[in-house]
């Protein structure tokens, strides 16, 4: 049996998908729990429905990157995983990344060859992998996040715009790291991290130009279409 059917076999469906209804039930027992504190406070039914249907629009426009990003993983490590890394506390970047690091550290090219392939043994890894080692930012967060919270705040407050600043910083540093793993994979990575880049600039110009805010939530989306587009094509005519 081939590594691809059994990622996009029947029975990790019906896993993910049981797994998928008890994080909906605990978000349904949240939201109940939330309504009920905030009729405590004197907010009224209407007010509450108006903040959860603005909620719901809001939230619409970012998954359209989501989903495109569904369709990228899914051809490295099948449809329904994909669909449940995604879905609960994945990021598209982050699971590429330990599922390549799983794949090359067993000694395959790339994730293509693995998943086309027959080495079923390795699937429980790469899974594990994807899945433990983002836990422990969870976990931490239950502990060190209100400090942590309260300490960046104080931070921000005392540094102003300076402070700011140099909190992006360490969201900036994580991307280049990624960034860089990706590039080093050849010309094609390259071209495709270029392209990339000037697309969410030029968008984002556009959208600052001609006072277009809603083109902000699709810059993501945008990119991540034309990146993908251009790999295909660049595969097609460079391998």
């Amino acid at each position: 049996m081939k590594v691809r059917d059994i990622l996009n076999g029947k029975p990790l469906y019906l896993m993910v998908i049981v797994s998928l209804l008890l994080v909906i039930g605990f978000i349904i027992i949240s939201l109940r729990l939330a309504m009920k504190r905030a009729k405590e406070l004197g907010f009224s039914s209407k007010q509450i429905n108006k903040v959860i249907k603005s909620s719901v629009l809001f939230s619409i426009v970012p998954s359209v990157s989501i989903d495109i990003g569904l369709a990228s993983l899914s051809t490295v490590v099948g449809t329904p995983w994909a669909w449940f890394r995604l879905s609960v506390i994945g990021a598209l970047m982050y699971e590429l990344t330990s599922a390549s690091m799983v794949t090359s550290a067993a000694g395959y090219k790339d994730m293509s060859t693995f998943i086309n392939g027959t080495d079923t043994n390795l699937i429980p890894t790469i899974l594990m992998v994807m899945s433990i080692s983002i836990i422990f930012a969870a976990v931490l967060n239950i502990f060190l996040g209100k400090s942590y919270h309260k300490g960046v705040t104080k931070f921000k407050a005392k540094s102003g715009a300076k402070g700011s600043l140099i909190i992006s910083y360490f969201t900036l540093a994580m991307i280049l790291v990624l960034s860089i793993s990706q590039l080093l994979k050849g010309k094609i990575s390259i071209l495709v991290f270029l392209a990339s880049f000037i697309v969410t600039v030029g968008l984002m110009k556009i959208a600052d130009k001609y006072k277009l805010a809603w083109m902000g939530e699709f810059v993501l989306a945008f990119a991540l279409i034309i990146g993908m587009a251009l790999s295909v094509f660049l595969e097609g005519i460079m391998v």
